[in-house]
């Protein structure tokens, strides 16, 4: 049942009975019984219903100062006897207020005074609570008091999430009813947790979830509790990639190697939870999952030319044991420029996909000739540590001999034997993108003359179109295309 307390009142003189002891200043309550010289009087109505029979009605009077504190001035209780109204008079004494030149002074002879209504319980506890007021209080005036109606709090229910994640935060609400489910608003709520270690709750109800079991969640409302029940859980952890993140020169033939914490539920692995993709599209790929490592395998060879590769496993993946990641991983790798274990063919942008850079069996200069399935156009990279730059083998010469960069006159030519990988600069090269000049082809670069010459096959003054080092331009002498062969 609920408790409700409708509250009204005045502040009145003395009845028409004591009305001659007015004129000396004398005040009385409305039976006759007199008090001090600058008294009043203020009558309470209290209308109840049967629930709130035997709770008590407390209320205090004070007056209010210009600091904004309140002084006490009087008090009085009434226990609720019936479902009947009843009335509380309350005599006060404004002496005290009437002499303190920190009132909050509406007239001079008249003092600010509020109510503090308070429904308790026979044990004293407070069910409920409200102010009235405040009133401008002098002698001799009549003021109503404001009205009010104090509920007794029946249940203050709780909603938590179940169960959460270590790490995961989320929130809990609290909704304070009476005993008769009507919803009380704007009362304030306190949140305690009984395992902080678990689970810690701030002031409005706000969740984070610090390590593995269960801990009540309890939001209590003027000695009125309700609670929720949260499990935390570990949560997944990925262990280790491979291809690492950020790693860069990956093999165009990689998988993608995911190795986690718990042992894996294969039923939640597939295209959409596990994904590797380029440029944002989904490469296809196979999926095994053994124990606690699941391997992705694309379908075909990665791109190389440092293409990027962006690997995505969601939190819908979840272990035997059902526990998921705390949010999405994303790890991206990008691939080498060139794999050392492909050939490679060199085409120029001058003389199309016709003539392909070249080299005779035993000789020496390079040039461009009819593309063909010649071994002798079949060319190989092999990487100079972490410079960018890769030394040009031929399949023809093989490790015995490196393309080397040369100012024209001079064609380009094969240097060696002897010859080492790594060794000589002068056959260290390197592919720029020759954008915007030309989207998708590339600047042949060498490390002895750096970026301000590129290979080019422009024709010499004999008219052939001999490889060789000019000026870096927009020249179309210059651009190269690079398309994988085979594997070596």
């Amino acid at each position: 049942m609920t408790r409700k307390v409708s509250v009204t009142g005045f502040l009145q003189r003395r009845c028409a009975l004591c009305a001659p002891l007015l004129l000396l200043g004398v005040a009385c309550h409305e039976d006759g019984t007199l008090y001090g010289v600058n008294g009043a009087a203020a009558r309470v109505s209290i209308s109840a219903s049967a629930s709130a029979i035997g709770e008590i009605v407390v209320v205090d009077l004070a007056y209010l100062r210009v600091d904004r504190a309140s002084v006490p001035i009087s008090t009085q209780s009434l226990t609720i006897a019936s479902a009947t109204t009843q009335q509380l008079t309350i005599p006060i004494d404004l002496t005290s207020c009437l002499l303190d030149a920190t009132r909050v002074i509406p007239r001079d002879n008249a003092c600010s005074v509020v109510g503090a209504l308070t429904l308790r319980s026979a044990s004293g506890a407070m069910l409920d609570s409200s102010l009235v007021g405040p009133v401008s209080v002098s002698v001799g005036a009549v003021e109503n008091l404001p009205a009010t109606t104090l509920r007794a709090i029946g249940v203050v229910g709780v909603t938590a999430p179940v169960a959460m994640l270590i790490g995961a935060t989320a929130s809990a609400t609290a909704v304070v009813r009476d005993r008769e489910g009507a919803i009380i608003a704007g009362r304030p709520v306190t949140w305690s947790s009984s395992s902080p270690a678990v689970l810690t709750v701030n002031t409005v109800g706000a969740l984070t979830a610090v390590s593995a079991g269960s801990a009540t969640i309890t939001a209590q409302s003027q000695g009125v509790s309700g609670t929720a029940i949260v499990t935390v859980s570990p949560r997944m952890t990925i262990l280790s990639v491979t291809p690492t993140a950020s790693e860069t020169n990956v093999l165009i033939e990689a998988s993608v190697r995911v190795t986690f914490s718990e042992n894996i539920d294969a039923l939640t692995v597939n295209a959409s939870t596990i994904r590797l993709t380029q440029n944002g599209v989904d490469m296809p790929a196979a999926r095994n999952t053994t124990a606690n490592v699941v391997q992705l395998t694309p379908s075909a060879l990665l791109t190389e030319f440092s293409s990027p590769y962006v690997l995505t496993v969601s939190t819908a993946l979840a272990s035997v044991a059902g526990n998921r990641l705390a949010i999405n991983n994303t790890s991206p790798f990008t691939t080498v420029f060139w794999d050392p274990g492909y050939s490679y063919r060199l085409t120029n942008e001058l003389r199309g996909p016709g003539e392909s850079l070249d080299v005779l069996t035993n000789a020496t200069t390079c040039f461009m000739v009819t593309t063909s399935n010649a071994s002798s156009q079949f060319w190989y990279f092999v990487p100079i540590g972490t410079t960018g730059f890769s030394t040009m083998a031929n399949v023809v010469s093989g490790d015995t001999k490196g393309l080397e960069g040369a100012i024209a006159p001079t064609r380009c030519f094969m240097f060696g034997p002897p010859f080492t990988h790594g060794q000589f600069s002068g056959t260290f090269w390197k592919a720029v993108s020759a954008a915007p000049f030309s989207p998708g082809r590339y600047y042949m670069q060498n490390a002895n003359f750096g970026a301000a010459r590129s290979l080019d096959i422009s024709p010499d003054t004999t008219g052939a179109f001999a490889p060789r080092m000019l000026p870096t331009g927009n020249v179309i002498g210059q651009f190269w295309s690079i398309t994988r062969l085979g594997r070596l």
